[in-house]
């Protein structure tokens, strides 16, 4: 029997889609909407996966939202960070002569997601809580 692969998960509230932010995406069109909500979805895993803290290189955009092609994935970016009615859901940063896509933040990360801080003080915990259940329990492991 092959080990176990140790599984990741990242949070989303069950009526993340009806925050206001979120749904005022569909002022860019219906289906442009649904593709920004889910590239916002796509950068919370990434940051999540990978414990940036919710920031993100520009050149992953584009693998974000494969298949669509990059420039369509660009414009999505752009849409969460637009302000609309209720502020925006990601900030960019972009090079100034060019335009181009830096990296993203998505701006309530650590509300609603562990940092890499805390996940590693969590790993940490546990290991120094196993290391003292193993070390100092009343049963010897070690006959």
């Amino acid at each position: 029997m092959m080990p176990r692969a140790v599984e990741k998960f990242y949070k989303m509230a069950l009526n993340w889609p009806d925050d206001p932010k979120v749904a005022d995406l569909g002022r860019f069109g219906a289906v442009e909407g649904v593709l920004a909500r889910d590239l916002f979805n796509q950068m919370i895993r990434y940051s999540r996966a990978n414990l940036t803290d919710g920031i993100g290189p520009g050149l992953i955009i584009g693998a974000l939202m494969s298949p669509l092609p990059e420039d369509q994935a660009l414009q999505l970016a752009r849409y969460l960070a637009d302000p609309g009615t209720f502020g925006p859901l990601v900030e960019l940063r972009a090079e100034a002569d060019t335009g181009r896509i830096v990296s993203w933040r998505v701006l309530a990360y650590a509300k609603w997601n562990d940092t890499k801080a805390e996940v590693l003080a969590r790993i940490e915990h546990g290991r120094t809580a196993a290391e003292s259940r193993w070390n100092g329990g009343s049963h010897d492991h070690r006959r």
